[in-house]
């Protein structure tokens, strides 16, 4: 233990002073692109080069960017417009640090993320490949913090199959782990981040670093490619065909096409054509894909029945909540579980009645309203009443629940039947 210590000190000195390259892609950005670049400039680690790829930007970026006379600066024009991919790549193939960083125009740093996470980095094995962190995504008004987990690192390879949580511009990367793994894939046309990070981790076989701080903000654009769902649709399926035999053999690939199905302003008819030009040929992944869309349809027809009864019974009573029930049983205190759309939904229905709600119970959620938020692993306050709202695993739920709980639970598909 000592010997480690000694040798994560002696690799921090000498990383002291290494030179850290940030590539910045930005195409009509002019209006956002100093922001970005004043937090580059407010970073208490100094020793770093900004490389700016200007993809043929039409607006006043050029003249803007022309202007800063600091050595560490560079700037590159594309004459026409190749990618944010393309970019990156070549924003690398020119960087000469030893640590490599992406930011992105519409974007904005800490001032001590260049530090924070070099430090966490220095004195790694060569298997670790990045280091990423926490982001606030900033869209329609609403402010997102993502990922709201703080243990991933275990976890990673596997989630990766599943979903995206390491955005581009919250990671720092040792250059030769981004030159094996090949650079970006200049074909994705939307979740480039995700191809590439995937491939990271579950083909080139590195491992990641998580620090668990808010150490980026992501301002999404009108124009934003995230925005754009066909785009998703189309990364989806290249994404699919490019890492078929992984996908197949984690049991991914039917969920990934009900992603594409469920976009919105996509034409379904759109996304059915992508899925008999990749699968003809394949009647048993078609087999697979088509039982997993009728399993999703049954499981939202289910839910919106359910809503439907609740609804109705609760215009039997002229708008009334149909739990005054619990008043009458000589419920006065009750907690929580599942603090999703159905949650809020009981919450808000639930909180007219003069009860009081203890706490809420859920695996994700730090804030819910005011109530005081514990874990389903945590020794739990017996209340008169613990209110399961998650939909189906009811049983599964309420077992986990007992380990550290003797008192009365409930599902609420339960009680609306009940009552």
């Amino acid at each position: 233990m000592e010997r480690n210590l000694i040798l994560e000190q002696r690799n921090a000195k000498q990383d002291d002073f290494v030179l850290i390259s940030i590539i910045m892609p930005t195409f009509n950005r002019g209006h956002l692109v100093k922001k970005a670049i004043s937090s580059v400039f407010s970073q208490t680690y100094k020793n770093w080069e900004l490389i700016i790829v200007d993809d043929a930007s039409s607006d006043e970026t050029s003249i803007l960017l022309n202007g800063y006379e600091d050595p560490r600066i560079k700037y590159i024009r594309n004459q026409k417009n190749r990618g944010a991919n393309y970019c990156r790549n070549l924003g690398v193939k020119i960087a000469k640090g030893k640590y490599l960083t992406f930011l992105d125009s519409d974007n904005y740093w800490e001032n001590n993320k260049l530090e924070i996470q070099l430090k966490r980095i220095a004195a790694t094995q060569e298997d670790v490949g990045f280091v990423f962190c926490k982001q606030m995504v900033y869209e329609d008004g609403k402010a997102k913090l993502i990922p709201q987990e703080d243990d991933l690192e275990n976890d990673l390879n596997h989630i990766m199959y599943w979903r995206n949580i390491v955005d581009t511009n919250t990671v720092l990367m040792k250059r030769e782990c981004f030159e094996k793994a090949g650079g970006f894939d200049e074909k994705m046309p939307r979740i480039q981040d995700w191809e590439f990070f995937f491939r990271v981790l579950n083909i080139c076989h590195y491992k990641a670093l998580y620090t668990p701080f808010c150490l980026n903000h992501n301002v999404i654009q009108n124009d934003s490619i995230s925005k754009n769902n066909k785009k998703f649709v189309d990364a989806i399926f290249y994404f699919i065909d490019k890492y078929r035999k992984h996908f197949y053999d984690a049991g991914v690939i039917p969920v990934h096409i009900l992603g594409a199905f469920l976009a919105e302003g996509v034409e379904k008819e759109y996304v059915c054509k992508k899925v008999c030009a990749y699968f003809i040929y394949d009647s048993e992944m078609m087999e697979d894909i088509l039982y997993s869309l009728s399993c999703a349809l049954e499981k939202n027809s289910k839910f919106y029945r359910f809503i439907y009864e609740w609804k109705v019974k609760e215009t039997k009573r002229n708008g009334q909540s149909i739990f005054t029930r619990l008043l009458e049983e000589g419920c006065r205190r009750i907690a929580i579980y599942g603090l999703g759309r159905l949650g809020e939904l009981f919450y808000q229905d639930i909180k007219r009645l003069p009860l009081e709600i203890a706490y809420g119970i859920d695996r994700k959620q730090k804030e819910f309203h005011a109530l005081q938020i514990r874990r389903p692993g945590d020794q739990l306050e017996t209340v008169d009443l613990l209110i399961v709202t998650v939909f189906e695993e009811f049983e599964v739920i309420k077992a986990k629940l007992q380990e550290n709980y003797t008192g009365r639970i409930v599902s609420l598909e339960e009680l609306i039947r009940l009552f």
